[in-house]
Formats: structure tokens, sequence, C-alpha cells
């Protein structure tokens, strides 16, 4: 699912729905209206009820006048076929340049294109407090079970490493800070990954089944440029530096906790990165001297590496165009 609203006028702009285009049937619908069944649908357990307590226009209104641009969770949700899915469902508030209106955007990813991912999600692990992602513990559980996995292919762990968040962990905005990264991070990687907060600067990904190298490169400095793109409007996200190490491993050979530990690495090393930049590990360069710079056991690495791509450019364009 995907959709434009713009909540000041009450329209819907956009809805695609499970490959049909609804445009022309929802030209004259209220987009409260359009929620309204949409909530009906969300079934969230605990803390990610926030997904169906704000999933109202005048809900999502005063959330965007608080500053805050984002909401996102993960729950179980049948298809038109009847088939109980996983899912990933985000809203994103931002403001149309040029009528000053706030516009809602609603993207919906099924998490379980080939199934093992959902085998995995049904144990539902513990989850972070602030940013709704699985915790640390949570995710090496289900990554070491989506890696044992020993057929043809390969395996990636990104870390995406925040720096400039660790200098204002006492700032009350930080906490919303990551969280928009988070969510945000969510939508452009698509539903082929395990996402987890590592520590409270960092991301680990898990991509249970990827391309070669080059092309995961190409895909994550995409993903990294996009999601800058959705962060710019607001100012406090323009003093970091997004980081992202990489390590990527053959199926028949990869260990989660060492590819982690590798893409730790790559993120220390490139900690003074003037950019956002994606880094891969270097099996021929002797990373011995590079862990002599940091003693830091807490920053982790994250691996990523995905088969299916991120956002298309429609759907880029859907997200950005506001922007």
């Amino acid at each position: 699912m995907q959709m434009r609203a713009n909540l000041d006028l009450d329209s819907v702009e956009f809805l695609w729905i499970e490959g049909s285009d609804l445009n022309r049937q929802v030209q004259d619908t209220r987009s409260s209206e359009v929620l309204r069944l949409e909530k009906q649908k969300i079934f969230c357990k605990g803390d990610q009820k926030e997904v169906l307590a704000n999933c109202d226009r005048d809900a999502l209104l005063r959330r965007y006048r608080a500053g805050q641009r984002w909401l996102c969770a993960e729950y179980r949700r049948a298809d038109r076929n009847g088939n109980v899915r996983w899912v990933r469902h985000i809203l994103y508030l931002t403001e149309d340049p040029a009528s000053r209106q706030v516009c809602l955007f609603v993207y919906l990813i099924w998490l379980d294109l080939d199934r093992s991912l959902g085998q995995v999600l049904r144990g539902e692990g513990a989850r972070d407090a602030v940013s709704y992602l699985y915790n640390r513990d949570a995710v090496q559980r289900m990554a070491e079970t989506l890696f044992s996995d020993r057929k043809s292919g390969n395996r990636a762990v990104v870390v995406l490493q925040i720096n400039g968040l660790e200098k204002r962990l006492d700032d009350p905005e930080t906490e919303r800070m990551f969280y928009g990264i988070s969510a945000g991070l969510s939508l452009v990687l698509g539903g082929s990954c395990l996402l987890g907060k590592y520590s409270p600067n960092q991301i680990v990904v898990a991509f249970p089944d990827v391309t070669e190298q080059e092309g995961l490169r190409r895909c994550l400095e995409e993903v990294i440029t996009v999601l800058r793109r959705m962060l710019s409007p607001e100012p406090s996200y323009r003093a970091l530096r997004l980081i992202m190490g990489v390590d990527l491993m053959p199926a028949t050979t990869a260990n989660y906790r060492s590819m982690l530990a590798q893409a730790i690495q790559v993120c220390t090393f490139w900690w003074n990165a003037a950019s956002d930049t994606v880094a891969f590990t270097q099996e021929e360069e002797d990373w011995n001297w590079a862990q002599l710079l940091t003693d830091k056991d807490d920053q982790a690495p994250i691996h990523a590496t995905e088969k299916r791509r991120p956002l298309s450019e429609s759907e880029k364009g859907l997200a950005l165009d506001d922007v």
C-alpha cells in the first residue's frame, strides 16, 4: 500500500493497494475516511499501538504540529487473499513547500517476501522502548537463525552509525531524532531485511539474501541518499553523519557475530568521515591496527545487502516530491 493525502484539505491525492491503482475511486473520498477504514485492519501489540491510536486525521495533524514526523510499526495482517503476513507500516508527515499544507505518506511493506523472514519474526522478539526496533539480543538470535541456512547466495550485516548523535544523548530531542532515522531507514530498505537498535547511535541490519558487493554498494548508497533527502527539511539532522559499515559473506561461511564485529571496525575506521559514507570490509587489509584506534565494545557493525531493491523511482518520488 502507498498513499499520499493532504491532511489540511482532507483529500487523497494518490492510493495504490496491492498492485491496484485506486486513484479514480478515491478522488472524492476524504482522507479521514480512508484512515478510518485502514485503522480497522491494524492489529498492533504493546507499545506499537501508537500507530493505531494515531491513524486519525486530527491526531496526525496534532502530531505534526508537535514536531513529530514519523510513525512505524510491524505486525501481522491479512492480505487480499486472506493470508496472514508480517508487514511494516510507516506513516510520514511533511509539509508541501508550495502550499505549506500538511501531507501524509502511508507505506505498507510486506516483510516475508520469501517467507523465511516471516518464520523468524513469528517469535515476537523484544523491542527497544524508544525506536520500537528489535533490541540487540533479539536481532542476534533472529539473524543467527536466518544465517544458519547454508544455501547458495550471500549474507550481509550492516551497521548504520549516526555520528554526532552521541554528543547529544542528554538532549530530549535525541530520541525523536533516532526514531525518525530508524523509521526512514525501515522505509527505504524495503521488506527483506531485519533491523534492530544496537546502541544509542547505531542501527544494525541483517540481510539474509543479498547481491554481490558492487550491487549492494549501489543499493546502500542510494538508501543513504534517499534517507538524507527525507531528513533534510529538519535542521537538527544536518550536522549528523551517516556511516554504513558493511560485511558481506557467502551463505556457506556467514557468521553473524563475526560479521557484526567486522562492520563495527569499518564504522570505527570511518569515524571522522566528512560526509555520509558506505564502506565494506576488505579481506586483503590487516584490520589489527584499526582495532587499536578504539576500545568501544558498544560500537556495533551493520552488514547490509539486499537482493531486492529499495524504493523504486516512482516510490521515491512519492516520498520526496514535497521535501
